[in-house]
């Protein structure tokens, strides 16, 4: 935990997920509406914001109002997820393999490198230490169905199974692949009477049902009785659940390898024994498990192998967005399996202790190379305090902005608005009633516009004609507004960042 505070506000660089997200929750706990302004006039995300699961939004904003509005406070609820992550895959190892294969577990989520690192996102590679310090939803995804698993299988009350739905469900309202978990248990409880020929308790998975419905019920009761607007927000992410067309299964399932972000293409991934112990001692656990769960009808067995299954198998077919940070509830799993695996390696005698001692500790060096290289790289990048601290001097409380959703943290006493509304407001993809830029931009009427240079390029990248003339309707806007730069900010990971103010 203590490591993952330092350099909290820099590492990863702030995405634009985290701010947006944060959005709702935290006008919600000071304005009393759950909505986000920095998508205004847009599907009606100002009154009602749909498009994603709340409740990391809501944890978040809780906290904000708490702890008070920045980088640093925005991350402190991911750390506590990594932190509560780790701590029940040790008790779900424990139970299941003893205490040597619990200290592996927790050893392999703190050090195991799946991909290269030196990436925006995923900077050492180690999916667990990577993800818990993004404030995305993904992390609490992996506590709540960690949790779920535990009351499942731990509890014999008829309470046990009701509040395993219940967690499930609200892994659910992290993110909607959360309520595979619900898919994961019920097919473990139906499996286990299968192979030994018995009728399965029903009542349980109506029990798990059931606790499932509470928090999904309320949520969906709420985004129903907004129809119009949840409406118009899901048709913007029409073709992720576009599950009828022919071919989308067999796209999803082809594409998945993508997720993993193993970095196949760099030299150096063939030394990574993390790398490895992915693609040939995951899939050896599984096989080695799946034996002794379904040959010999071991219920612990079984109980692990069938969400470590199920959870990839429905990512790789239901979710087109390739995204690594999704894998936050599968690394858990697939660490308990190599944990377990190399925990009776580690106790029989010969040359698999050796090995399995001598693989543990190469992947311990380059993890630990791999943490250390980050920070490093990170204690080079200019304080997001000292640009803030600029951006403020600049722009009074109250104006209009229009920049990237990450520099709302520095401005949030202004009218902060996200740079791509005015492009999605008049995208006939992104809008059911889409209107020109012209008037999008004039709706949005911003006194100070924010370019980066990554903006700044995707401003002039696109040689398309669509994307040309959508780019000289921008300038000419800005033009006819009298923007004048007034600032260049250097201090800045991505490149300067432009200050524009506007004319009347």
């Amino acid at each position: 935990a203590a490591l993952s505070l330092w350099h909290l506000d820099r590492l990863p660089v702030l995405q634009e997920d985290e701010p947006w997200i944060l959005s709702p929750g935290y006008k919600l706990f000071t304005r009393g509406t759950y909505g986000s302004d920095l998508f205004a006039g847009l599907c009606g995300m100002e009154r009602h914001y749909l498009e994603f699961m709340p409740l990391m939004s809501l944890l978040e904003g809780a906290v904000a109002r708490v702890l008070g509005f920045g980088v640093v406070q925005m991350r402190l609820v991911p750390v506590a997820l990594g932190v509560a992550t780790v701590a029940l895959a040790w008790r779900i190892a424990r139970s299941l393999a003893g205490p040597a294969a619990a200290g592996l577990t927790a050893l392999l989520l703190l050090l195991w490198q799946w991909g290269p690192g030196r990436h925006p996102v995923l900077a050492t590679g180690i999916p667990l230490v990577d993800l818990c310090r993004s404030a995305r939803y993904d992390i609490l995804v992996a506590p709540l169905g960690l949790a779920a698993w535990w009351f499942w299988h731990r509890s014999r009350r008829p309470s046990g199974a009701f509040l395993a739905g219940t967690l499930a469900g609200l892994a659910g309202l992290a993110h909607l692949y959360g309520l595979f978990w619900i898919a994961a248990l019920g097919l473990d409880h139906i499996a286990g009477p299968a192979i030994s020929g018995d009728e399965p308790d029903r009542s349980r998975i109506w029990r798990l049902l059931a606790g499932a419905l509470l928090p999904c019920g309320l949520w969906g009761g709420y985004a129903l009785s907004h129809w119009s607007d949840l409406r118009a927000q899901m048709w913007i992410n029409r073709r992720e659940f576009d599950l009828t067309r022919a071919g989308f299964f067999i796209e999803s399932l082809l594409n998945e390898a993508h997720r993993y972000a193993l970095g196949v293409r760099h030299p150096e991934t063939l030394l990574r024994a993390g790398f490895w112990l992915l693609v040939l001692g995951v899939p050896a656990a599984l096989v080695w498990l799946s034996a002794r769960a379904f040959g010999r009808r071991d219920r612990a067995s079984r109980a692990l192998v069938i969400p470590s299954l199920v959870l990839p198998l429905l990512l790789a077919l239901l979710v087109r967005n390739k995204r690594f940070d999704y894998l936050a509830s599968v690394a858990p799993l697939f660490a308990i399996l190599l944990g377990w695996g190399l925990a009776r390696l580690i106790e029989a005698r010969g040359y698999s202790r050796a090995v399995a001692v001598a693989l543990l500790g190469i992947l311990g060096a380059q993890g630990a190379w791999a943490i250390a290289r980050a920070h490093r790289d990170a204690a080079r990048l200019p304080a997001p305090a000292n640009l803030f601290r600029a951006l403020r001097l600049e722009i009074a409380p109250g104006s209009r902005v229009l920049g990237r959703l990450r520099y709302w943290i520095a401005l949030r006493d202004a009218e902060y608005r996200a740079f791509g509304l005015p492009f999605l407001l008049s995208d006939p993809r992104s809008s059911p009633v889409p209107i020109s830029l012209e008037e999008a931009l004039s709706q949005t009427a911003p006194d100070f516009v924010l370019i980066d240079a990554p903006l700044a390029r995707a401003l002039s990248g696109d040689s398309s004609h669509a994307a040309s003339a959508r780019r000289d309707e921008f300038w000419a806007y800005m033009r006819r507004r009298g923007a004048r730069l007034v600032r260049e900010i250097p201090d800045v990971p991505d490149g300067p960042l432009r200050v524009y103010r506007l004319g009347p």
